[in-house]
């Protein structure tokens, strides 16, 4: 597990673990090791059918007849209640097969860009992932909950769907000694992290580091399908391409601000993060219900990059008024993102499907 949506399922589901109300299951990505695996009390199942690929001869040898399904690891799941994260084809026939076989599933949206307008029976076209409008469109209206991160989508998903989405805000652990990030000396940088996709637009911070050469730069960078866009690196950009806990923990504390350049999300982690460390976000165009412009916790730039470069320079130069923003972000994170009670607010939202009794895997 790598993402944010990765790591937000997994919170929940070790939350849920913990209880000890339930029996639970992963579905993970990948191909069976020769052992089961555990996580703790969770089982997990293995879908190679959507595992990394291989070029091996063996890989290109099993024909279709032999290859397995993503129904053999639902199967193997035999779950009551199926809890999905993010929208796409994968979910839909799942949520297809689920209503068949007589089970519930929990559709738990990833982004604003899950309830798309361009997502309606009949469309053709293919999102972002490459799923269709189509298959989006019927996983929306076909899953029997649907759990959104902000008021934002769930006002997306009446007004588009005409469903109802229980919002509860991605989840994140805190601790009386977090430390306090934004240098008050000068020197410090701009942080960035995620994957290296077209939607995360990692190549706009090489043009606003071009445009601000006296600011340092450092990118916690996932190569993934932009690998011809961070071949040319800005002499004060730093790509980092792995990082442990704590060593990300250390490069939030040393960080002025957290920069983003996602075209959309849902409630990054990163913000979350930033939050811990007291480090404000300057966002090139994602606010998830507008809590940077109306809290003042950094600078939202509504996709112009001239106040995007700005924000960042401001920041650079006025670290107590960087600080003040951290600090104000931190109190959001802690009065609304509190993990505890996010997680008592997924279970509630669970139960009116499981009865508080029924089998629960992911």
């Amino acid at each position: 597990m790598s993402g944010g949506s990765e790591l937000r399922a997994l919170r929940f589901l070790r939350a849920l673990a913990e209880s000890g109300r339930y029996e639970l299951s992963l579905i993970a990505f990948d191909h069976a090791p020769p052992r089961p695996k555990r996580i703790g009390s969770i089982a997990v199942i293995y879908d190679s059918v959507y595992a990394p690929r291989t070029d091996g001869i063996l890989a290109r040898m099993l024909s279709r007849a032999t290859a397995p399904t993503e129904v053999d690891a639902w199967e193997r799941a035999d779950a009551a209640v199926y809890v999905m994260f993010g929208v796409g084809e994968y979910s839909a026939k799942l949520v297809r097969w689920a209503r068949r076989e007589g089970r519930k599933t929990v559709l738990c949206a990833g982004s604003d860009s899950d309830f798309s307008n361009e997502y309606r029976p009949g469309a053709s076209g293919r999102n972002s992932y490459g799923s269709r409008f189509d298959l989006c469109y019927e996983a929306v209206v076909s899953a029997d909950m649907i759990i959104v991160q902000t008021r934002a989508q769930r006002n997306l998903l009446q007004t588009r769907f005409g469903r109802y989405g229980h919002v509860v805000a991605n989840p994140i652990e805190l601790a009386e000694d977090d430390p306090a990030g934004v240098p008050e000396a000068p020197g410090g940088y701009a942080f960035w992290i995620g994957k290296a996709d077209r939607v995360k637009r990692p190549e706009l911070v090489f043009d606003v580091a071009k445009a601000c050469p006296e600011i340092g730069f450092k990118m916690v960078l996932n190569r993934t399908d932009a690998a011809d866009q961070i071949e040319a690196v800005p002499p004060n950009v730093e790509i980092i391409r792995h990082v442990s806990r704590p060593g990300l923990g250390r490069l939030f504390a040393g960080a002025f601000c957290l920069v983003n350049t996602s075209a959309f999300e849902g409630f990054p982690n990163t913000f979350l993060e930033a939050g811990r460390h007291r480090v404000p976000i300057v966002s090139l165009s994602v606010d998830p219900d507008g809590i940077i412009a109306s809290g003042s916790l950094g600078v939202i730039a509504n996709g112009d990059m001239e106040i995007f470069a700005n924000g960042i320079r401001s920041f650079h130069a006025d670290r107590i008024a960087a600080r003040a923003a951290g600090i104000r972000l931190h109190e959001h994170v802690c009065a609304n993102h509190a993990a505890a009670a996010r997680y008592a607010e997924f279970e509630r939202a669970l139960g009116e499907l499981t009865g508080n009794g029924s089998t629960v895997r992911v």
